[in-house]
């Protein structure tokens, strides 16, 4: 841990931990450089928990568990000795570059006058996502007499402006561990924040954040019409477009998701939620998912255009920390689908400007060049990715493949593609078209490793996992393949690439959900003539 700093000011680091022993170590690492003091409160753990926080903490306190968050944090907070408090929970690690920050943020403030909201990043669930974050104040001052309330979904009180705080928005991130996306974790969790709800409601009576625990922990369940319900009496409780009213509405429309013919009340549920937030982004994003799969691409892209050009996102709100991105893309592949090309590589050219430097919409210009045969314009896009030396002569090369084998010339792409993935590109351009044209040459065994690769680099891909089937398929009942020209490459579609889904985050909020690029073909195009 540091010592004091020249300003005088101590941050205070607190954490309450139960069994924790699988996260907490990297928890008190990620703050140990900037803190002043770090206090464990320990709820009972059964585990190493205990011993791990004597090695990274200042000072560790058991604390009996009373089934009230609430109650062990007020407890941690009235261990605390310093002028700022930081709140970590014991399976999440600040980021370094946040760590600075704050450090240098208490060091450098003449007064404290403001408590801060930190960006809570849950790590992605799958390939298709960046995952979520959602803004909470973790970070004020210690002297405010700022208090915990609630058994679950815990809540500052007084609210920090009317403690005379401003709440600051930031970028500093607070990371998640993957260990909260494991099921029987997620299960656990649910089925405790269920019973403390329940004991608070006939305590206290029915109060929105305990409906929203409600709502969430049955979706986690898998009881998305008990959700439902819950998310409809917290939206039925709201006053005003508040962050918990939105949170409600995205809860809502992600319970439909598992219901396939629902899919005009989740509509109707979505106009209903644009109605009391009408520039939303992520909901602007889910009526142009919905409106493309009945086909309706002209009120699909108008909603994401006006995603794009007026949307807003809620920041303490669950969301997709690159929204933004997603809208862009949706927008862009709704305009390709009507045959607007031009102008679905603006609105690419036009978001890379915009948020300088993205590496999803870059990739996404690249692939629709490619799908074009425009490779210099694909060549110059590839130059501006990271990539270096020796790997930025592969991807180019794997670029003039990828633009051959769009065209069907299988035959003269493979050698490109090959000597790219000789080179060490495993950029995911490369390993689909190589794959595919492979494939399509007929040599299923030199596929095989390239889609094992692929499915690495992109976990959870369907794509590579469907072909590696086939392959295994077809080599078990003995069949051949001659070399044939294929359909071209079908077009993926916003609603493969963007559906909305529920979240594997706590809560649940709807979002748009990358599938990535997809195949270049259908499996009966790559296995059939």
């Amino acid at each position: 841990m540091t010592q004091s700093s020249s300003s005088g000011r101590k941050l205070s680091i607190a954490v309450i931990a139960r069994d924790a022993q699988a996260t907490l170590a990297a928890t008190l690492e990620s703050v140990r450089s900037v803190a002043d003091e770090i206090v464990v409160v320990d709820t009972g753990s059964a585990d190493g928990t205990w011993e791990i926080a004597q090695r990274g903490a200042s000072r560790v306190i058991d604390y009996p568990w009373a089934d009230d968050f609430s109650a062990a944090r007020n407890f941690a907070l009235g261990q605390l000795t310093g002028d700022w408090v930081l709140w970590l929970d014991a399976s999440e690690q600040l980021e370094a570059a946040a760590a600075q920050a704050i450090r240098q943020q208490i060091d450098s403030q003449p007064a404290a006058a403001n408590a801060y909201l930190l960006q809570i990043k849950m790590p992605a669930s799958n390939w298709q996502t960046d995952g979520e974050q959602a803004g909470r104040i973790r970070l004020w001052p210690l002297k405010a007499g700022l208090k915990f309330t609630g058994r679950v979904r815990e809540q500052l009180t007084p609210a920090p402006a009317e403690a005379g705080l401003s709440p600051q928005i930031t970028r500093w991130r607070i990371l998640r561990s993957a260990r909260d996306l494991q099921p029987q974790i997620k299960t656990a969790k649910a089925q405790r924040d269920i019973r403390l709800a329940e004991m608070e409601i006939q305590e206290r009576g029915e109060r929105l954040p305990l409906l929203l625990a409600l709502g969430e922990s049955w979706a986690t369940l898998g009881e998305p019409v008990k959700a439902a319900d819950w998310f409809r009496r917290a939206i039925a409780q709201s006053q005003g477009p508040t962050t918990e009213h939105l949170e409600a509405y995205y809860g809502l429309l992600t319970t439909f998701d598992s219901r396939p013919n629902s899919r005009e009340e989740q509509v109707a549920a979505c106009l209903e939620a644009l109605k009391a937030f009408p520039l939303d982004a992520q909901l602007l994003c889910a009526m142009g998912s919905y409106m493309q799969s009945q086909g309706r691409l002209d009120l699909a892209c108008r909603s994401y255009q006006v995603a794009v050009e007026h949307g807003q996102i809620n920041q303490a709100a669950w969301h997709l920390a690159n929204l933004e991105d997603v809208a862009i893309i949706c927008y862009s592949l709704t305009l390709e689908l009507q045959g607007r090309t031009e102008e679905s590589c603006r609105v690419l050219a036009s978001g890379l400007q915009a948020r300088g430097s993205s590496k999803q919409l870059r990739q996404q210009l690249i692939e629709l060049h490619v799908k074009h045969n425009r490779r210099q314009e694909a060549l110059a896009e590839a130059d501006r990715l990271p990539e270096q030396g020796i790997l930025r002569d592969a991807l180019r090369n794997a670029i003039r493949g990828a633009c051959l084998a769009a065209q069907q010339q299988w035959a003269p792409a493979v050698p490109y593609l090959r000597r790219a993935y000789e080179a060490g590109c495993r950029h995911p351009i490369c390993l689909r078209w190589l794959a595919s044209a492979l494939i399509s040459t007929g040599d299923l065994s030199g596929a095989e490793p390239v889609l094992q690769i692929w499915q690495g680099v992109e976990p959870g891909h369907p794509e590579p996992h469907r072909l590696l089937e086939l392959i295994a398929a077809q080599t078990a009942g003995g069949k051949t393949r001659d070399k044939t020209d294929d359909a071209p490459p079908k077009e993926s579609t916003p609603q493969a690439k963007w559906r909305i889904i529920n979240s594997s985050a706590r809560p649940h909020p709807t979002k748009p959900a990358s599938a990535a690029s997809g195949t270049p073909h259908s499996d009966q195009e790559l296995f059939t003539r």
